[in-house]
């Protein structure tokens, strides 16, 4: 015991010296005296005569109440200062220092004399004044944070790892989802010397995220019937047809494309006779291979419906339709005339447009 409090001391002095010499500030104390009752005030005295000359700005009070967690706050005012609890109990003492900051510690139990005498004042001033000089020095017996807590039977509460940094992140964008559209239309197509036209379906697929915005589409329609002819022959043509390509994003709401489809045409000729009648019809078929180019245009809302306008331009071979007529000729030769003439013909190009009603 002697010789520890001799080494407590020197501890004690060197810190004072390298607070006069300006090279650091001697780090005050604190102690707390639970249980004292009358004995108190002397046992205050006792600690301030041993602790005063070396320890800067000494306090000692009294405390009501001790509690086993109160060396291991670190949430008060006292946690920056070396402090002392000195709890007296009957005939028994119970010594907890803790050092600045809480992670260092000293415990002793010491076995005392009721009433409380001169040398028990003197002895646990000597082992108040051991235990912060270990704190203030370091040196062996120092409890650690984790032992201590085992010693009062405190369960510490171990604070959550701290966040890991946040790394800025371009968010990138998510690919889009594929979309599938369907939608009617009605077109107007300009072939040789008429007009046809009628309704259709048109499906597309898009979203695959590349370049452009690929779209594959598909177009089915039918020209309803479109009449040729004059004095001598009635020409009908209608026709069922179909196209699919591929068309890529031009700007936000331009489309260009291509494709190649097939058109399948039912023509009826009915001839008339000299006298106004008419012939038994010849039904014929045609089908014709086509490529299409075409630009788009939307969809664009209008009044809650999506609408686009589709500019095209089909290419294909060109047919003719002709009539071969024969005349009997007036007088007494008996003679026939034969007319050959062209009711239609088709043109290798043949632009149109379309209005597209979009439902999906």
């Amino acid at each position: 015991m002697k010789g520890r409090s001799i080494t407590a001391s020197a501890a004690l002095l060197a810190t004072l010296l390298l607070a006069a010499t300006g090279r650091a500030a001697a780090p005050g104390a604190r102690v707390h005296l639970v249980g004292a009752g009358d004995g108190a005030p002397a046992l205050e005295a006792r600690l301030h005569d041993l602790l005063d000359d070396e320890v800067t700005g000494l306090i000692v009070d009294t405390a009501p109440t001790f509690h086993a967690d109160d060396p291991l706050r670190t949430d008060d005012a006292e946690a920056t200062t070396p402090t002392a609890w000195l709890v007296l109990e009957g005939t028994h003492a119970r010594l907890r220092a803790a050092g600045a900051g809480r992670a260092r510690f000293v415990f002793r139990d010491l076995e005392i004399g009721q009433p409380l005498t001169e040398f028990d004042s003197e002895r646990l001033g000597q082992s108040v004044k051991a235990a912060l000089g270990t704190l203030i020095a370091g040196g062996p017996g120092l409890l650690s944070r984790e032992d201590a807590a085992v010693a009062s039977g405190v369960a510490l509460v171990v604070a959550p790892p701290p966040p890991p940094a946040v790394v800025a992140a371009v968010e990138l964008p998510s690919p889009p989802a594929p979309r599938f559209r369907l939608g009617a239309f009605y077109q107007a197509e300009a072939v040789g010397n008429g007009l046809f036209h009628g309704p259709g379906l048109i499906a597309t697929w898009s979203g695959s995220g590349r370049r452009g915005d690929p779209e594959l589409w598909l177009n089915a329609g039918y020209d309803i019937p479109n009449e040729f002819g004059n004095q001598l022959a009635s020409l009908s043509i209608d026709a069922l047809w179909a196209r699919a390509g591929l068309s890529l994003r031009w700007s936000d709401s331009v489309r260009v494309g291509a494709g190649v489809g097939i058109d399948r045409q039912t023509t009826r000729l009915v001839n008339f006779t000299p006298d106004g009648g008419a012939g038994n019809p010849d039904f014929d078929h045609d089908l014709l291979f086509v490529g299409r180019l075409l630009a788009r245009v939307g969809p664009t809302r209008v009044a809650g419906i999506d609408m686009s306008v589709t500019a095209f331009l089909d290419i294909s071979r060109s047919i003719e339709r002709d009539i071969y007529a024969a005349f009997p000729t007036s007088g007494t030769t008996g003679g026939v005339i034969e007319v050959d003439l062209t009711v239609y013909r088709s043109n290798v190009f043949r632009p149109g447009l379309s209005l597209d009603l979009w439902w999906r």
